[in-house]
């Protein structure tokens, strides 16, 4: 969508950048469910109630779900109270995103509270895990085209000490395996 907007799109200043950089919430520990879960909390927590991204926007938490896929499978039966299903429309709206987007905040907000780690990382709304699995999340981006992926790490939730060792593995362990990608594809146009 970003990138189809770009052909239309009219400049503010002198041109138009054709840049796509995401923040993403990220943690990296040998422990990779451990590195899932504390990312999520801090995600989770980054967009608590009360706090400034959310602050005075309407329907912030149904954005947020939508746009982080919807309720999963496995949790569809914990969230069956809160599906509208007065009409047609509804039905399918609530199949489709998993949740009715008008039943309000504290349906939408519960729904992500309830939202898992591996849930998230699998769906590229976390770069968390060990580092085969913030490799495979990086990919991801990479994949549809990110060109930056800004990593958040240090929040209220992740102590300074975890930040330093998930910045570490980071370094140590998933860029090197970008840049040996890279490398690989550069020596394939060489030749």
């Amino acid at each position: 969508m970003y990138r189809d907007a770009l052909k239309t799109a009219e400049p503010v200043g002198e041109f138009i950048t054709d840049f796509w950089g995401n923040n993403v919430h990220s943690f990296c520990d040998d422990d990779d469910q451990y590195a899932k879960d504390l990312a999520a909390e801090s995600m989770k927590t980054f967009f608590g109630p009360g706090k400034p991204y959310i602050q005075g926007r309407i329907n912030a938490y149904e954005e947020l779900l939508e746009a982080w896929g919807g309720i999963p499978d496995h949790l569809q039966s914990d969230f069956g109270r809160w599906l509208r299903q007065s009409d047609a429309e509804h039905k399918k709206l609530a199949q489709e995103v998993g949740i009715s987007l008008d039943s309000g905040p504290g349906a939408a907000r519960a729904a992500i509270a309830q939202l898992d780690g591996t849930t998230l990382s699998d769906r590229g709304v976390i770069i968390a895990g060990n580092p085969a699995s913030c490799i495979k999340t990086c990919q991801m981006y990479e994949d549809i085209g990110v060109d930056q992926v800004m990593l958040i790490m240090q929040t209220e939730t992740i102590p300074h000490d975890k930040v330093m060792g998930s910045i570490e593995k980071f370094g140590k362990e998933v860029i090197p395996a970008f840049q040996k990608a890279k490398a690989k594809k550069e020596a394939a146009v060489v030749s």
